[in-house]
């Protein structure tokens, strides 16, 4: 019989210590000129989580959302793919919190933004 060895998973803050998990993006719904409503693995799951956070206002479907390359309307809700670093970010902290949307529709944090110029 041999000897297992332990390996300790390292993962960067705001990670759940499963690598392949920790770089998989998710979809965020996001209102143009306000915060991050909601995040979720698909488009389904984002929009539910916007509507718990909206609780009882307007409630957004699937269908109405849309994707955005260019110019928002302000107020108007739209769908992105998020990085996990703000995923993590708007779990810890909520959605009212600065990201950056990149041309190919991706938000992120400022650092990761900076990095890629």
């Amino acid at each position: 019989m041999g000897t297992m060895e332990s390996k300790e998973l390292t993962t960067e803050p705001g990670g759940t210590g499963n690598e392949k998990e920790d770089h998989i993006m998710k979809t965020a719904i996001f209102q143009s000129g306000a915060g991050i409503l909601g995040i979720g693995n698909d488009l389904q799951e984002a929009v539910s989580s916007a509507n718990e956070f909206l609780d009882g206002g307007s409630q957004l479907t699937a269908e109405d959302m849309e994707v955005v390359y260019g110019g928002e309307d302000h107020g108007k809700c739209y769908y992105a793919m998020i990085t996990p670093t703000l995923a993590a970010q708007v779990e810890a902290q909520g959605g009212d919190i600065v990201y950056v949307r990149s041309p190919d529709n991706i938000l992120m944090t400022e650092e990761e933004h900076e990095a890629e110029a």
